[in-house]
């Protein structure tokens, strides 16, 4: 109270001590906003170490133009907001990653958030992050954070839309407005936006930032990676988000097969040096062969490379050939390892991405993007630019063109659905009549449109979905081939086409409507303006409901009370439309693409064929009536043709089915007819077209 005091005395006084003493206690304000962050959202977080990054050498065009993009200060030619989309495991969250490291590399300020693939990732936590990251770069922002969150902790538990104005946006406008604003463009990486967990606060995020990206008040620029899912192609396509964003696509390429390979063989060499193991010619890694075929499997899928090589080089084998011939088995033969001892699977990381996607599908969608699922699994592994067309497929589902378009959507990271490329065109053609009243030589054409294209074309954008999906080890519940998968499409089918069939009546060899049927539009879910393609349309749903039909009746799964019902099918009506086969006079006639007889399972084919005629669909023709057919009469050389005929259905309602496995001629053929007779002529050649007559060996049909 006194300094220095001398001399003196104060008596019967009474002293106040009004001194205040300032503590600081509890955690700062920044504390309390990393506790409410999400660190493993971070760039170098150690739960994503070793993080997805693009190999050197690879992918630098879109690296240079993303690094341009965001570090370019010019606001009038540089959008503020940019979406690279692409699908699962082509190599979004690489890219990302790369930029980003190199933005660090180059001391460029930015901040990133990768939401994970686990779909753990809260949207809660997202502005969070980004703003805590900000704080580490720029003190000043720092200060005005840590200010406001010490005043209310609640802060970082509110909105999206409250964190972003309190923790981002003003105090960014305040710096500005103190005439300390941080001068630049920072840019912030959003890695995975569909990974987050509700498809609401993924567009909200969007809308968020593009509100105030668009009056320009702070000095962000936002980067985002994702897949094309509905929600958020339809949030970047708005107007007000569209005009103030680059678009751009990763695609699924084969253009990116050079980089591909170069990925493997650098990875390779660093598995021989890890191994300790000289790269001597004449080992796997050297194989050229070997390289082409993972090369070829990979499609331009970075993600399935990438899992080849994590699978070989962290396997457990005494050095890296056994597990690279596992990788080749597994693509060659579709080979279960499982049954062979090995306990995981090379594709595993690329199971946990097909299996995110599968369970993310809305429970009402399920029941019938299973069934697409197995219908285009059922037609073989097509990829991009040879699909099935929509009409088709979505008449076969029974779905509206926008219910089987919402469908679609639903599988949008793994399933390209092209729009219709080539129009219909009819030139001196009567388009109100049916098919079957049109030369054929006008049909032919409509009818590959309508198979393939009409509606738009469905594929599967890389072969590794269709694997995942037949593999029950892989694919779990979602397997298309498990008894209950089966069982739900043959049912679906057979349905179908007692129904079809319903509206048909046969007139000699040609498929006629019903009595009471006005036109062919009355029995399709999916149709179209004229009777000539609706005729078309309907004979080809048919078809394939048929194909399906009678391709499951052989499976060992299939319940046998399902395979009875065949007997109560019009095998007559098969016929009047070309269908997935080659039709030669009202016969119906299919042959193996050239080299495709090695899939044929034989044995199983043969199984199948036995299971029918348990069931009652097949009968074996007597010897007497197979030695009418002197394509039948060939004795097999070294076995190498094998053959049969049977009556298919029974009555009226019966044809006749003839089945050939020419391993000379390295083909397989079925002909479906009316009569014998008409299949003799086929075998003989007398139907063929000249084109066909000449490549028997090895024609090539659909």
């Amino acid at each position: 109270m006194f300094s220095n005091p001398r001399n003196f005395v104060i008596n019967n006084s009474h002293f106040t001590d009004q001194s205040v003493n300032v503590f600081s206690n509890g955690p700062s304000g920044i504390d309390v906003l990393l506790k409410a962050s999400t660190s493993e959202a971070a760039y170098d977080s150690s739960a994503r170490d070793p993080p997805p990054r693009c190999f050197p050498g690879t992918r630098e065009q879109y690296i240079q133009d993303i690094i341009h993009w965001a570090l370019s200060n010019d606001d009038q030619a540089c959008q503020p907001l940019f979406w690279m989309k692409g699908l699962a495991g082509v190599g979004k969250s690489a890219l990302a990653q790369s930029c980003v490291e190199l933005l660090n590399g180059l001391g460029k300020p930015c901040a990133a958030y990768f939401f994970s693939v686990n779909g753990k990732m809260k949207h809660g936590s997202f502005f969070n992050i980004v703003a805590y990251q900000l704080s580490t770069i720029f003190p000043q922002y720092r200060d005005l954070v840590d200010s406001k969150i010490r005043r209310d902790n609640t802060l970082v538990e509110k909105s999206m839309a409250s964190q972003f104005k309190t923790l981002i946006v003003e105090p960014l406008k305040d710096l500005e407005n103190q005439g300390k604003s941080i001068g630049f463009r920072v840019p912030i990486f959003v890695d995975g936006l569909d990974e987050c967990e509700s498809q609401d606060a993924q567009c909200q995020i969007i809308e968020l930032i593009a509100s105030s990206a668009r009056d320009g008040s702070i000095p962000l620029c936002w980067a985002f990676f994702s897949r094309p899912e509905r929600h958020i192609e339809a949030t970047f396509g708005r107007t007000n988000v569209s005009s103030i964003c680059y678009h751009t696509i990763l695609p699924v390429s084969r253009d990116a097969d050079g980089e591909i390979e170069l990925y493997l063989r650098v990875g390779f060499e660093n598995v021989l040096r890890e191994c300790n193991l000289p790269a001597a010619p004449g080992t796997p890694w050297s194989s050229i062969e070997d390289m082409k075929v993972l090369v070829d499997a990979s499609s331009g899928l970075f993600v399935y490379a990438s899992t080849i090589l994590r699978y070989i080089s962290h396997s457990t084998s005494l050095g890296p050939e056994r597990p690279l011939r596992e990788v080749l088995d597994v693509i060659f033969h579709g080979q279960n390892l499982a049954n062979r001892g090995v306990s995981v699977s090379p594709f595993e990381e690329l199971d946990k991405v097909y299996m995110l996607i599968m369970q993310r599908i809305p429970s009402r969608a399920k029941p019938v993007v299973q069934l697409l699922c197995a219908i285009l699994c059922f037609c073989g592994p097509l990829s991009y630019g040879d699909g099935r067309g929509a009409a088709v497929l979505g008449n076969l589902l029974r779905l509206s063109a926008v219910e089987f378009r919402t469908t679609c959507q639903q599988l949008s990271s793994v399933l390209h659905f092209q729009n219709q490329g080539q129009q219909l065109s009819f030139h001196d053609v009567d388009t109100t009549l049916p098919f079957n009243h049109i030369n054929p030589c006008a049909i032919s054409k409509l009818c590959g449109i309508v198979r393939a294209q009409l509606g738009g074309s469905i594929a599967f954008y890389h072969k590794s979905f269709f694997d995942f999906l037949i593999d029950p080890k892989r694919s779990g519940n979602f397997c298309v081939k498990s008894a209950m998968a089966e069982n739900a499409l043959f049912e679906h089918c057979f349905d179908l086409r007692l129904e079809l069939e319903a509206s048909y009546v046969v007139n000699g060899s040609e498929l006629m409507l019903a009595i009471g049927k006005q036109s062919s539009a009355e029995s399709l879910s999916y149709p179209f303006a004229d009777e000539l393609t609706n005729s078309v349309l309907k004979t080809e749903t048919y078809a394939l409901s048929c194909t399906i039909c009678s391709g499951l009746a052989g499976r060992p799964l299939l319940n046998p009370k399902l395979r009875e019902k065949l007997r109560h099918c019009d095998f007559c009506k098969n016929f009047g439309c070309s269908g997935y086969f080659e039709n030669i006079g009202g016969s119906i006639l299919f042959r193996t693409h050239p080299g495709e007889l090695r899939y044929l399972e034989s044995d199983g084919f043969k199984k199948m064929i036995q299971q029918k005629i348990e069931a009652g669909a097949l009968r074996i023709c007597r010897p007497s009536l197979i030695k009418q057919i002197k394509i039948l009469l060939r004795k097999p050389s070294r076995d190498q043709i094998e053959s049969g005929l049977c009556m298919v259905g029974h009555g009226k309602k019966a044809t006749y089915w003839y089945w050939e496995i020419n391993r000379e001629k390295d083909y397989f053929q079925t002909i479906e007819s009316l009569t014998e007779a008409e299949i003799e002529k086929i075998c003989n050649g007398d139907r063929l077209t000249p084109e066909l007559g000449g490549r028997r060996g090895g024609t090539v049909f659909e």
